[in-house]
């Protein structure tokens, strides 16, 4: 087998879970879209084409893309929840720093768009995994590899997928951020290590928004 090198390329996109508490959750539909779109309105940045355009013929499921011009990351509403993608980066040491300064871009937002609610509201943001009601999100993690290491991992399949799947499954140990009960019809348990072992249930898959791989 080849061994080539391809240099290191990381990016990422981060999913919040967002909620206005203090207001009553049947009238705002559970809140979680307006209060995302009351923090993307303080997040400053360069609008994307709209949805659909004549320029670009895409139509995405995301809304109100911006993009910044501090380092090329963008932040839009993706299914109702606020997303944060930070600019690809060549180093471990700048994925660190990028995403921290998107928690921060999120963090200063929420503090703004709280301070224009009435008394007695406040915005939640939540940088978890799963929402306690049957629904997984999360981080999408791309890094750039040959394609001989692609072919290698996806069509091959074996080992190296199930190397790389035994990978993710036991960093969680010293990763996981840990949930307590379950999810998704499985039975109720104290303490999880993983917050979405509840909806893993597929090594490799297409779908992103069920039955996740």
């Amino acid at each position: 087998m080849s061994h080539e090198r391809v240099d290191k390329f990381i990016g990422e996109d981060a999913e919040y879970g967002n909620a206005v508490l203090g207001v009553d959750p049947v009238a705002y539909c559970g809140s979680g879209e307006w209060a995302s779109r009351l923090i993307l309105r303080e997040i400053r940045g360069v609008d994307a084409e709209p949805r659909g355009s004549a320029v670009t013929g895409y139509d995405p499921q995301d809304w109100g893309r911006k993009f910044s011009a501090e380092n090329g990351g963008c932040s839009y509403i993706d299914l109702g929840h606020s997303e944060m993608c930070i600019p690809e980066v060549a180093s471990a040491k700048d994925f660190v720093a990028a995403t921290y300064a998107a928690q921060l871009r999120v963090a200063r937002a929420q503090r703004a768009a709280g301070a224009r609610l009435p008394e007695g509201q406040r915005i939640l943001v939540l940088a978890n995994n799963s929402d306690g009601l049957g629904h997984s999100y999360g981080s999408h993690l791309n890094v750039l590899v040959s394609t001989t290491a692609y072919r290698a991992i996806f069509e091959q399949v074996f080992p190296a997928l199930l190397v790389l799947a035994a990978f993710q499954a036991s960093s969680i140990v010293f990763t996981g951020q840990g949930k307590v009960g379950a999810e998704n019809g499985q039975p109720w348990v104290d303490y999880q290590l993983a917050q979405r072992a509840d909806f893993c249930e597929t090594l490799v898959g297409p779908q992103t928004t069920y039955n996740r791989p």
